[in-house]
């Protein structure tokens, strides 16, 4: 059985250019600061990356500033708008 952090890793070197597909999973794997690199590596949501923010205040104060900096730099260069 191979670690779940090893996982993440061989999943994230398979997929170059996606790398913000994978932020959820290292969040969830509480690996934050990997999770807050990998969503200003490539697109991430920005209502993924505040909503992350909003549950994490009390727990992980620095990942909660870093994540909606991250949404507001998607949301600056026309990521995460509804096409009309």
């Amino acid at each position: 059985m191979k670690d779940k952090v090893v996982i993440l890793a061989d999943l994230i070197a398979i997929t170059p250019g996606e790398e913000g597909k994978w932020f959820a999973t290292a969040k969830d794997l509480k690996l934050h600061d990997l999770a807050l690199g990998l969503a200003n590596k490539s697109p991430c949501d920005p209502k993924t990356l505040t909503r992350a923010a909003r549950n994490h205040l009390d727990t992980q104060p620095p990942f909660a500033l870093g994540a909606p900096m991250v949404a507001l730099r998607w949301l600056s260069e026309g990521r995460g708008r509804r096409s009309r």
